[in-house]
């Protein structure tokens, strides 16, 4: 259900005019924590850091993820989001 979940903000995160709106709904918050709480589950980690490196996008956004935490969760997956872990690498 959690990597379905992050699948799908990923998918329409792929759309730069959307990733606003995403924020704004918590969609950031919610891969974050799929990401906490599913660990052990290489789908959800995956589909997760899509999204964030989708979301990524702007100052202001990932300011919010580094606020989140997010670094530390997605910085173990470079390869599912390679341009938000080169910022921080």
């Amino acid at each position: 259900m959690n990597a379905n979940r992050c699948a799908a903000i990923a998918a329409i995160a792929s759309n730069e005019n959307a990733r606003s709106g995403i924020i704004k709904e918590k969609g950031l918050e919610t891969c974050l924590e799929a990401m906490k709480l599913h660990k052990e589950h290489a789908m959800t980690q995956r589909e997760a850091c899509l999204a964030i490196d989708s979301l990524a996008s702007t100052p202001q956004s990932r300011k919010r993820i580094m606020e989140l935490g997010g670094v530390t969760l997605v910085r173990p997956y470079p390869f599912h989001a390679p341009a938000f872990v080169a910022l921080f690498l």
